[in-house]
């Protein structure tokens, strides 16, 4: 009973302190998904056009 006290502690704790960290990863990861965003935005107001789907998956 006691190790998984332990262990419920230990992985909250993990969690809490990665919450609030920016790790490298973590950093590329909301970068790049802002400029999605952005990226989107543009081509809902018209100022830039989209690509096909078949290009997208060509990419994968």
């Amino acid at each position: 009973m006691k190790y998984i006290w332990e262990m419920k502690k230990v992985a909250h704790t993990n969690s809490r302190s990665f919450a609030g960290e920016k790790t490298p990863t973590k950093a590329r990861l909301l970068e790049e998904l802002k400029e999605a965003v952005e990226e989107m935005k543009l081509i809902k107001a018209g100022k830039k056009k989209a690509r096909p789907v078949e290009d997208l998956l060509n990419e994968l």
